[in-house]
């Protein structure tokens, strides 16, 4: 009924839902939270059996690369490359910093613009702020707050 255009009053009129718009606007709004919790759990699922099923080949596979079968080691190789996507662990901070995501993704979009650009060129990139850990703008530690 939203999706046709009706208005909250509306279905409640027609539905019979005592409390109105509010009531309508307020069960609306609980069962599309509960949809996406749903969706969400069922990602969660969905990339936990395929960590698993990546697992159990890697198993069957591990034995043979260490003994040196070629074929085996490119599998594992493909293999551990797309645990690791799935995982985000290609997005992870190497170079240790406390805020890694942020800084991981800034440094992957930095180096993505930066294949972009003709052979040679510098691109440079400059912080001009930082974040500061929790979110929080001030450092109770700066003095030149009063």
């Amino acid at each position: 009924m939203r999706l046709a255009g009706m208005s909250h009053d509306a279905i409640a009129r027609q539905l019979g839902i005592k409390g109105g718009a509010y009531a309508v606007s307020k069960d609306m709004t609980r069962a599309l939270a509960a949809a996406a919790k749903a969706q969400q759990e069922s990602s969660e699922q969905l990339l936990e059996i395929e960590i698993r099923r990546l697992d159990r080949l890697m198993q069957a596979l591990w034995p043979k690369a260490l003994d040196g079968d070629v074929k085996a080691v490119e599998a594992c190789e493909k293999l551990i490359t797309r645990r690791s996507y799935l995982l985000g662990l290609d997005q992870m901070n190497r170079g240790g910093a406390q805020d890694g995501d942020v800084l991981s993704l800034l440094g992957s979009l930095f180096d993505s613009l930066r294949v972009q650009h003709v052979p040679g060129e510098v691109v440079e990139a400059h912080v001009v702020g930082e974040i500061k850990p929790g979110g929080k703008d001030d450092d109770p530690d700066d003095e030149d707050e009063g």
